[in-house]
């Protein structure tokens, strides 16, 4: 089974082994001297071997050695082969396979949490991220990045808002709804994927619950509204009483003229 190794990672030990006498195969080789140029890698790809990097083989047990294997030993992902040729013992292989780092994370759903400390002056809406632990992923750099992440203070647990901005250059984060308590620096918080429960864009809060809700306020408020629109203005009243004045001096106009011309017999008016 090959032996899971973290692309381009520092100190990083395999073990190597047994050494066994090529006179008989089965005597253990315990003090061999093995140093890096000893070791010849063939990494994923490559037509020629190189020496590992620095630093040979340390005997444990029984023949079983280990050694040490850094970055540059670890640059590629994909298969890793060691070749080990002492004089006095038989050859020896190991098999490594170098994986990306997150790729044991990689069907998690926790492989984007980010435990963090609070840093600088940190508000009830807006949050420095300061040194990231138990995590695979650094802080980013990029703004936005966090945006729609839902965030868990862990010194109020009931304490939950949602990244509503990020700021890469200064590592900010801007939250809503506001923490129920100003953080410290040095307060720890947690950033959640999002998933069932986060406060996204569209969710039903209380607040909104009460900004929305039909009070009686509201509601007179309508009323009043609707009364008012169905009213007539005072210049719409006067325009009306213009156009009465108007009309009536026009028809008295007509009459008054009729007047003389007309004369009553006893029963009816009839022109003169």
């Amino acid at each position: 089974m090959a032996i899971e190794l973290d692309h381009a990672t520092v100190s990083q030990e395999v073990p190597i082994g047994p050494f066994l006498s090529d006179t008989d195969g089965k005597t253990a080789q315990t003090g061999l001297t093995i140093a890096n140029t000893d070791i010849k890698l063939w990494k994923s790809g490559a037509t020629t071997l190189v020496n590992k990097n620095s630093g040979g083989a340390t005997h444990m047990a029984n023949g079983v050695y280990y050694a040490t294997l850094d970055a540059t030993d670890t640059s590629l992902v994909g298969p890793l082969v060691g070749f080990i040729h002492m004089a006095g013992a038989l050859p020896v292989k190991f098999e490594c396979r170098v994986k990306q780092p997150t790729e044991n994370v990689e069907y998690n759903y926790w492989r984007h949490c980010l435990f963090f400390d609070a840093t600088g002056t940190p508000t009830a809406t807006t949050i420095p991220i300061g040194a990231v632990g138990y995590s695979d992923l650094p802080a980013w750099t990029t703004n936005g990045a966090y945006v729609g992440m839902m965030l868990l203070s862990l010194y109020q647990y009931s304490a939950v808002s949602r990244v509503t901005a990020y700021n890469g250059a200064t590592k900010t984060l801007t939250i809503d709804p506001p923490l129920p308590f100003t953080p410290s620096s040095g307060d720890s918080f947690m950033l959640l994927p999002g998933a069932p429960g986060v406060l996204a864009d569209g969710a039903i809060t209380a607040a909104k619950i009460a900004a929305d809700a039909f009070t009686a306020a509201k509601f007179a408020a309508l009323v009043t509204t609707e009364l008012q629109s169905g009213l007539a203005t005072a210049a719409a009243l006067d325009a009306v009483d213009n156009f009465v004045d108007t009309e009536v001096a026009a028809i008295k106009a007509v009459t008054d003229k009729l007047d003389p011309a007309l004369e009553f017999d006893g029963a009816e008016y009839r022109y003169m």
